[in-house]
């Protein structure tokens, strides 16, 4: 049997380390937040455009995506893709009951 532990750390960041950090969240529910609206803006009739972090990072009103690295964007898109990916899969029913009742997570 694999015992598994956790760890609880706890920081204490300065100002520019807390401006980083912000700088950083924000950004990236940002982006999620566009990806989401755009997934949700999806009409067959329309001219539907892609979105992805380079025309986000490249229009002028979102400038200060260039302020953040871009590791952080693009993995927000990563899981933006990842998510879509589920949502069209044959299998999304992930919540299932064993014999007993309790809920069992099908990754």
């Amino acid at each position: 049997m694999k015992i598994l532990k956790a760890y609880k750390y706890k920081i204490y960041p300065d100002r520019d380390q807390k401006s980083y950090l912000v700088n950083c969240f924000g950004a990236s529910r940002f982006v999620w937040n566009k990806l989401v609206h755009n997934f949700n803006s999806w009409t067959h009739d329309g001219p539907n455009r892609v979105l992805h972090s380079k025309i986000l990072k490249d229009t002028e009103e979102f400038s200060f995506l260039n302020e953040v690295p871009a590791v952080v964007i693009q993995q927000k898109e990563n899981d933006f893709n990842e998510m879509r990916k589920q949502y069209f899969s044959e299998k999304r029913n992930l919540v299932n009951l064993n014999s007993n009742g309790a809920v069992v997570m099908n990754l």
